[in-house]
């Protein structure tokens, strides 16, 4: 069974590396399901591959396009590390074209397991599920299966792409281009006509890396929330009632966590918030949590955990403050991330992994760890001294204090200490074998179906949403510390800041810029000049075009 198992895993890689650049290339044709599917076992197997593709939903590639081109994250230079061909850079200022390597990973791995999930889509709908002991019944909630994860792919490639192809099955036929609005409206009819046949879940009981009702109605409520920043009517009402009839129960029973760290802990899997997610812990498929931390984390950082795992000082918080420790005077609600935090939010403290959900994200300031006492050291500007990671990046090591006011402060001139280190899912030392790097990535969850509705309801002028987003922010502060919205307080900027707070590095940002009109004209670190309009969307990779002459390059490209 193993032996057949794994030959058809080398098909649909055999297939799908080939997917990559020709999406409807297919291989299996020749076999028969019969001939390698001979027990129910087997089947589940095959099921399963389209589960275990989707861990590129947490890639790291699909964060960089959806954070770094924003106002909260940047990978600056650091010395010797960081420059990477200019790639950052180039994602940072906009500059980016159709052979930017990121671009080109991450349109390849959100359609293989797309093709994937088509893949299950022909052969599973071949076969007789009553032939081995299974209902017909389960062999429709596995096509829906497949067709509600190839949407929310496909959802995620309309998002940064626009006009895509939408393949609905395999095929030797080149797909043919969709616009915007045609690709928009296949993925919706696909979810309408299919969510009824997946099951209702409940927040918590363990399965959230499976898809269900109240899954495929999130799909529905990010399109319709993005619909009009697409250039397509805006559907705030629709968005609207389906956040609504998910807080309600409708598609599975759902709550809030008591705390802000509870859908990023070690047991995530567990937690009544979270709708959908992949199983990305240290036992399955891959490991998430561990490789945002080497993307973030200085190479010494887990001194401060007690872990022997090392980062590669990339990614960081964009700088708050200037060389001299002057706050940025960027217009409000864009940049400033570190300090756009209100002191009391629980947050904004150092983590503590002596204790489950222990202190906030951030690491700053000098690293002396809680479960050992050891200190973080410097291994280049600052080798072998107590490294102090600051809420700035400018090359501090090359000059005294009174020079500090000339230093620029560029994607090209930060050293090993530059920018504070955002630790959202939990870390725990290595000694802690149920702990440590077991957080699973989480896609969806209920927090965003709050905030959702409440951005509907304020640009629809309805009275209430200051509420729903009060529901969610209270859990971030001690008892008295926390002074609620009203909807007078809670402006559009104020929704904008409070919403990257809440779902800092949640892959959301860039749409979120675009979607309230920041992302081209905005100003925020080494971003002073506008770019296009249509750099809202990123250009088709020159390899997918020579590939499939059914493309057409984005405008602007």
């Amino acid at each position: 069974m193993k032996k057949r198992i794994l030959y058809i895993l080398t098909v649909i890689l055999v297939l799908f590396n080939s997917a990559c650049t020709d999406l409807d290339e297919t291989v299996y044709s020749e076999l028969s399901s019969d001939t390698y599917i001979t027990n129910s076992d087997q089947l589940n197997s095959v099921y399963m591959n389209m589960y275990a593709a989707v861990i590129a939903l947490r890639d790291r590639d699909r964060f960089t396009l959806q954070e770094l081109p924003a106002d909260q994250f940047a990978w600056a230079q650091k010395g010797s590390d960081g420059y990477d061909g200019g790639k950052w850079i180039q994602l940072h200022y906009h500059t980016w074209n159709s052979e930017h390597g990121n671009i080109e990973k991450v349109w390849e791995k959100l359609y293989y397991p797309a093709a994937v999930c088509n893949y299950n889509l022909n052969l599973l709908s071949s076969i007789d599920y009553t032939n081995y002991g299974l209902t017909n019944e389960l062999k429709e909630q596995h096509l829906a299966e497949a067709i509600i994860l190839r949407s929310i792919l496909y959802s995620d490639i309309l998002d940064m792409w626009g006009n895509i192809v939408v393949p609905q099955e395999l095929s030797t036929d080149l797909p043919q281009q969709k616009t915007v609005e045609e690709a928009f409206n296949t993925i919706v009819s696909n979810v309408e006509d299919n969510y009824a046949k997946l099951p209702k879940a409940d927040g918590g009981d363990g399965t959230f890396g499976q898809v269900n009702q109240a899954t495929a109605q999130m799909i529905l409520a990010r399109l319709y929330l993005n619909a009009e920043s697409y250039g397509l009517e805006a559907m705030y009402n629709k968005c609207k009632t389906v956040c609504q009839n998910i807080i309600n129960g409708e598609y599975g029973s759902y709550s809030l966590a008591d705390t802000w760290y509870a859908p990023f802990d070690y047991d995530n899997n567990y937690c009544a918030e979270n709708i959908f997610g992949v199983n990305t812990d240290r036992t399955h498929y891959g490991n998430y949590t561990k490789t945002m931390y080497h993307n973030f984390n200085h190479k010494n950082n887990g001194t401060y955990f007690d872990f022997s795992d090392s980062g590669n000082n990339g990614m960081h918080l964009q700088p708050s403050r200037d060389p001299e420790g002057g706050l940025y005077d960027f217009e409000f609600p864009l940049g400033l991330p570190y300090e756009r935090f209100d002191d009391n939010d629980l947050r904004k403290d150092l983590p503590d992994p002596t204790q489950v959900g222990g202190g906030g994200m951030f690491l700053k300031g000098v690293l002396v760890s809680p479960v050992t006492g050891d200190t973080v050291m410097g291994r280049k500007e600052y080798s072998n001294i107590p490294i102090k990671f600051v809420d700035q990046v400018a090359r501090f090591s090359e000059a005294d204090s009174s020079e500090f006011g000339t230093l620029e402060s560029t994607m090209t001139k930060g050293e090993e200490c530059s920018g504070v280190r955002w630790v959202k899912y939990q870390m725990y030392p290595e000694s802690e074998e149920d702990k440590y790097f077991e957080a699973n990535f989480v896609h969806m969850r209920l927090a965003e179906v709050y905030y959702m509705l409440a951005e509907c309801k304020m640009r629809l002028g309805e009275s209430g949403y200051a509420d729903l987003v009060n529901e969610v922010k209270e859990r971030n502060y001690a008892d008295g510390d926390f002074t609620p919205y009203t909807d007078a307080t809670l402006t559009e900027e104020e929704f904008v800041c409070d919403h990257g707070r809440e779902f800092l590095g949640e892959f959301m940002r860039r749409r979120v810029l675009i979607r309230f009109g920041y992302f081209n004209t905005g100003v925020w670190w080494d971003k002073s000049d506008a770019s296009a309009e249509t750099r809202q969307w990123f250009p088709i990779p020159e390899t997918a075009i020579g590939a499939n002459p059914n493309l057409k390059q984005n405008a602007g490209y």
